[in-house]
């Protein structure tokens, strides 16, 4: 066994004879590690051999009995250098376990790196290469309270309407002839312009002022059928607890070839004072994908997701689009969806 100068964090195990050894017979130990019962573990190890064979790996006992500890595997190695991660939860109490690789039966020589180990996947406990890792300063973060509970609007534009309006931006030639948006007619102004002949507006519930059409989207029988060019429904879904409905109600008042134009949050805080009994929904691309593919067919649906980790943090800290630099809330991470967009178009009819 030797570390080879270049690389001395590695062990390199030649084994001259194998013959017919059991796997156990050669060996290459971590020791003198405390296991908890119960625990989580995982482990992490770079490894490789001359040529491709298989290497068990284990943690068990250093001591009489020699009983595992939760974790037995074969691996199968190649001369290329792999990653391993092994995740288990150790079966006893132990202040003297050990993790081993048993490498008899073949006299392949085998190459092992980085042997790190870890309670509960976060604290590294065993390893030459573990490092603490570096204290955060999070700043204005460092809190259990929000920055602003107002979603941004004192602040400026809010990170989700950011995200909302480029969306309709990029599709404002599908706003036109006649639009139906909810609760108000903002964005059809904003974005059809002179596009538009007429532009109505549905309120579940009678009393605002500005709708034209009263109606619930799960059960509005009395809207007639094929009569809108376009539909804007931002934000409204996720308040809808029959959403497939809703979703087949829209699809059923559009004209064929009209376009819905809908966006919903996907990483989000949720009010306690304003929507708490009928925020019922939260998204993700993957979801709306099959939800609107199901209603409007799938190759007639765009799904796009907006937002990163950091535009996501400050969106649930209730900052604004003015509190971040353009290329920050630009940058798409489809990790952290803060918004999902959907183009859902009505198959035009071809007779």
């Amino acid at each position: 066994m030797v570390c080879p100068q270049d690389q001395p964090d590695t062990v390199r195990v030649v084994i001259a004879k194998a013959g017919d050894s059991v796997s156990y017979d050669v060996q290459l130990n971590l020791l003198n590690l405390k296991l908890e019962s119960k625990h989580s573990y995982t482990l992490h190890f770079r490894a490789r051999a001359d040529h491709p064979r298989s290497v068990g790996v284990g943690a068990a006992q250093a001591h009489d009995p020699w009983m595992g500890l939760g974790l037995y595997e074969e691996i199968e190695l190649s001369p290329e250098w792999r990653d391993f991660q092994k995740e288990f939860i150790a079966t006893a109490d132990d202040d003297y376990a050990r993790i081993h690789f048993d490498l008899g039966t073949r006299a392949i020589p085998v190459e092992v790196s980085q042997v790190r180990l870890c309670r509960d996947k976060d604290d590294d406990i065993a390893g030459q290469n573990a490092q603490a890792p570096p204290n955060l300063d999070f700043g204005a973060f460092r809190r259990l309270t929000p920055i602003s509970r107002k979603w941004g609007f004192d602040r400026g534009l809010p990170i989700d309407r950011y995200y909302i309006e480029e969306f309709l931006a990029r599709h404002a030639s599908d706003i036109r002839g006649r639009v139906l948006e909810i609760e108000d007619d903002l964005y059809t102004r904003n974005f059809g312009g002179d596009a538009v002949a007429v532009r109505d507006v549905l309120h579940v519930a009678a009393g605002n002022p500005r709708a034209t059409i009263v109606a619930d989207l799960t059960d509005a029988g009395h809207i007639p059928s094929d009569l809108f060019d376009c539909a804007i429904v931002t934000e409204t879904l996720q308040y809808i607890y029959e959403v497939r409905a809703a979703v087949t109600t829209l699809h059923r008042i559009l004209k064929p070839g009209g376009v819905l134009l809908a966006t919903f949050p996907g990483l989000t805080r949720i009010s306690q004072e304003e929507w708490a009994d009928s925020w019922f929904w939260r998204f993700t691309a993957a979801s709306a994908r099959r939800l609107f593919g199901d209603v409007f067919g799938d190759a007639n649906v765009e799904i796009q997701s907006a937002g990163n980790v950091l535009s996501a943090v400050s969106f649930l800290h209730g900052l604004a689009k003015e509190d971040l630099r353009q290329e920050e809330l630009d940058h798409r991470d489809p990790d952290y969806e803060v918004i999902i967009t959907v183009r859902a178009v009505k198959l035009a009819r071809t007779s």
